[in-house]
């Protein structure tokens, strides 16, 4: 008799022990599930600071995603300038030898095959046909226009925010990147092509 009781004394033992390891287990669980949900609250306060609201001026190059202030100076790689009402500022010297090249492409036009040849365009054409090369840039609505608008339609740039400002000093523009200026020299190299070849055929 004896013996029974203690061993009916060992299993109640036993019942409470498994009791309470069960109940240390489950506390052990949700200590780790709250630990998890502040690891998720502090990623998420994380990414609210990353995405910080931008300053007047501030911008992400479309490329590269960097962030640029080109007001300031301060730009990636693939900036090339800014373009304000339709004209070109900012920009860097690939610009410039466009803007040089475009120049005497109009005026050898107008100066030097105008006074010799009735239609001086149709003639650039057929000397550019002659030579095979390339003059999509031979288009009366392209070379009336200005030199900003004929650079934006030859070459396909990447933009920027849109701004406008109000005011005296209102306007609007954006920015142009590109992912490097291979297709503005490859386009002032065939203009200067077609220069030299209608120069030729005018002798």
């Amino acid at each position: 008799m004896n013996h029974r009781i203690e061993e009916s004394g060992d299993v109640e033992e036993r019942a409470e022990d498994e009791a309470i390891e069960a109940r240390t287990g489950d506390d052990g669980v949700n200590g780790d599930d709250a630990g998890e949900g502040e690891q998720l609250d502090d990623a998420e306060e994380d990414d609210d600071e990353g995405e910080r609201e931008l300053e007047e001026g501030e911008e992400y190059c479309p490329i590269c995603e960097r962030l640029n202030f080109p007001g300031a100076m301060d730009a990636c790689e693939h900036y090339f300038g800014n373009c304000w009402d339709g004209e070109i500022m900012w920009s860097n010297d690939a610009f410039d030898v466009f803007s040089k090249a475009w120049s005497e492409l109009v005026q050898m036009i107008e100066e030097e095959v105008g006074p010799v040849h009735e239609d001086p365009l149709l003639f650039c054409k057929s000397v550019a046909l002659q030579q095979q090369l390339s003059a999509e840039f031979l288009c009366e609505d392209l070379l009336q226009s200005r030199e900003s608008s004929a650079l934006e339609q030859l070459v396909e740039f990447s933009q920027g925010d849109c701004v406008e400002t109000d005011g005296m000093l209102s306007g609007s523009g954006y920015s142009l990147y590109l992912e490097s200026t291979q297709p503005v020299d490859a386009l002032v190299a065939r203009i200067r092509a077609v220069i030299a070849a209608v120069r030729k055929a005018l002798q």
